[in-house]
């Protein structure tokens, strides 16, 4: 095993959850802080909703508690009726299939098991009375089981579930867009690829506004909604941040904070680079800005004044025209097509070929390069094409 030499945490995550990138790093911080073995990261759910139930199970016979998932298609054969809060949430909170192990306990297991999980159905139905089958169904078996087989010696304040509000953890691309409509109609979260890139934005946006980087509650400032082919998602500014600037509340604080300002809910700023800092940024349409990740830019006193990028719903004549790329993205969209660089919009690229010599040389974190109202026409570009995102 000499693989996990020198490592301290396995992560496990599920990759139709965008989101999960931003909190993968606080809750490696609280299981190390805490010397926590196994941490499963869970959001609020409802019942009735597609996720699993992370839950406390134990045997009268052996005396042996574990904390487990239960997948959403067996909950009902534990619980006949679920306790539910105030704001209705249940008080058994959702598996995001996002966990970390620290290494000493997952070799152990590799031991003990072979890396071999029990399998599992999990079959879906068309309607409520169960007797057709949606699609084929299939034999599974869930790494979040690993759990189950966890030695007594790992006790229950060695396993934690971190609870993390749904806007900065949860929202997966797991319906189609016609089946979205219907878990909508039921008042159930989406899940569709039209919720998930408008709750994208909507992280950053609410990332931005905090003066203290924290995490208060999963009600956390209500925005207007649109309705985006039949989905209905929080309106506002179409934000989106390096990944290098946006791994936690903190690094979003400490690189752009509030010195961003948008003017109008259809703005949009896409803003690329390692080491890339805002001052004083205001914009009033469209922004976007690419840095070469190996230069230091302070962004200050910056106006951009454009006509907002438009949000286009394709009607199938649309379709028709588009190529096979676009006509997959369109279709799991539900024919909704954004752009992250409209054609003909301005696009400020700023790379180590278009600046002087000297001011590569001097470039740093203490001297970054100052992309101002003055300075900003030496790195103007124009989109010579749609690109979707």
């Amino acid at each position: 095993f000499n693989l996990w030499r020198d490592k301290s945490y396995v992560v496990f995550f599920q990759d139709t959850n965008s989101l999960t990138m931003k909190f993968i790093v606080p809750v490696l911080g609280y299981g190390a802080l805490h010397r926590k073995r196994v941490l499963f990261a869970a959001t609020p759910r409802k019942p009735g909703e597609a996720i699993g139930a992370l839950c406390r199970t134990h045997s009268p016979s052996t005396q042996v508690y574990h904390t487990v998932n239960i997948e959403y298609s067996e909950i009902c054969k534990y619980i006949t009726q679920e306790t539910v809060t105030g704001d209705q949430y249940s008080m058994l909170p959702g598996n995001m299939n996002v966990f970390c192990i620290d290494v000493p306990t997952y070799v152990r297991l590799l031991e003990q098991t072979h890396g071999i999980i029990a399998e599992f159905i999990n079959p879906k139905y068309t309607d409520a009375t169960n007797t057709t089958f949606k699609k084929p169904t299939r034999v599974e078996c869930m790494m979040q089981d690993f759990s189950k087989y966890l030695p007594e010696s790992c006790g229950t304040h060695d396993i934690v579930a971190c609870l993390l509000p749904p806007w900065y953890s949860y929202n997966p691309v797991k319906n189609s867009h016609r089946d979205a409509l219907v878990k909508q109609a039921a008042g159930l979260t989406t899940d569709s690829a039209i919720s998930a890139e408008f709750a994208y934005y909507r992280w950053f946006r609410l990332a931005l506004s905090f003066q203290t980087p924290t995490v208060h509650s999963h009600n956390l400032c209500p925005e207007p909604t649109v309705s985006v082919a039949g989905i209905l998602v929080p309106h506002g500014p179409r934000i989106v941040l390096d990944p290098f600037l946006s791994p936690t509340l903190t690094h979003v604080a400490n690189a752009i904070g509030s010195r961003l300002r948008c003017t109008t809910l259809q703005d949009s700023v896409f803003i690329y680079g390692r080491f890339v800092t805002v001052q004083s940024l205001c914009v009033s349409g469209f922004l976007y800005v690419c840095v070469d990740d190996s230069l230091h830019v302070c962004i200050h006193n910056f106006t951009e004044t454009t006509p907002p990028a438009q949000c286009t719903v394709l009607d199938s004549s649309h379709l028709t025209s588009l190529s096979c790329t676009s006509f997959h993205d369109a279709a799991i969209r539900g024919s909704f097509v954004p752009a992250i660089c409209p054609e003909g919009f301005p696009m400020y690229c700023i790379t180590v070929q278009a600046l002087t010599e000297d001011e590569v040389r001097g470039n740093s974190a203490t001297n970054p390069f100052v992309l101002d109202d003055a300075t900003k026409l030496r790195f103007l570009q124009y989109s010579m094409c749609c690109t979707p995102i």
